[in-house]
């Protein structure tokens, strides 16, 4: 399962990627959305249960019950964050008709084809926002909370990861 550059001239670099996401890979990419989806959207929220508290009057007599309320809120946002979300986001990626199954990965001077037997989507190297590598993974975003993992074992080497992490933003719109 490594990737073969191949291409009609030494201009044009087309990938193919073939393998089939495991659990492992949902749950990863899973994790990786729920960071981007809480953000700091759940801090946030954290702070504005915790304001009336500090407007409450006297900071002294609202102190004792500001600790308790605030590691409470603390640990459900925590819960929340690295629990709730990635097993949400997960339950519904392995909903997805196909989403286990062989697949096909294309990746050419114009365009990204996820292709499996149970369908597929195309999106442009234009559309590409960022690439981030993880430990285990690269994640090709084409929105904020839109995009398609790949596993490493798929690609190879740290050279082959950069050649194609280089190759997807190569043709990135840099305005938005």
């Amino acid at each position: 399962m490594t990737m073969e550059p191949t291409g009609p001239s030494s201009n044009q670099e087309t990938w193919c990627l073939e393998g089939a996401f495991t659990e492992k890979d949902l749950r990863a990419f899973a994790a990786f959305l729920a960071g981007r989806v809480a953000g700091s959207r759940i801090w946030t929220l954290g702070v504005l249960v915790l304001l009336p508290l500090l407007w409450s009057g006297n900071l002294r007599a609202a102190w004792p019950l500001m600790i308790p309320v605030a590691a409470a809120l603390t640990g459900f946002m925590l819960f929340l964050r690295f629990r709730i979300l990635p097993g949400r986001l997960y339950k519904a990626a392995a909903a997805l008709p196909g989403v286990f199954e062989s697949r096909r990965i294309t990746i050419d001077d114009q365009e990204v084809r996820n292709v499996s037997d149970s369908g597929g989507h195309i999106f442009q190297l234009e559309d590409i926002q960022e690439v981030i590598a993880a430990p285990e993974h690269l994640f090709v975003m084409v929105k904020a909370k839109q995009g398609i993992p790949i596993p490493k074992a798929w690609i190879g080497g740290e050279e082959r990861l950069s050649r194609l992490a280089s190759h997807l933003l190569s043709r990135r719109r840099t305005s938005p």
